[in-house]
C-alpha cells in the first residue's frame, strides 16, 4: 500500500540499500509527488480464472 509512507520508506531504503549507497542519517524523503489515487484489487478465488478463459498474452502491455 504505498499510501502508507512507512511503505514507500521501505521501498526507497531497499532501493539504497541494493545501490550500497548509505540511507541518510536523519531519514528519506518519501513525500507524494502529485496525487496518489490507488485503484481497488482483490483476490480472486475458486474457478474465477479458469472461467475467465484468458492466455497469458492477454495481459500483454499496449503500447
Amino acid at each position: 500500500d504505498l499510501a502508507a509512507p512507512g511503505t514507500r520508506r521501505l521501498l526507497v531504503n531497499g532501493a539504497y540499500w541494493l545501490l550500497d549507497l548509505e540511507i541518510p542519517k536523519d531519514g528519506t524523503k518519501v513525500d507524494l509527488v502529485g496525487e496518489l489515487n490507488p485503484s481497488q484489487y482483490s483476490f480472486r478465488r475458486g474457478d474465477y480464472w479458469p472461467t475467465q478463459n484468458k492466455r497469458p498474452a492477454d495481459f500483454r502491455l499496449r503500447r
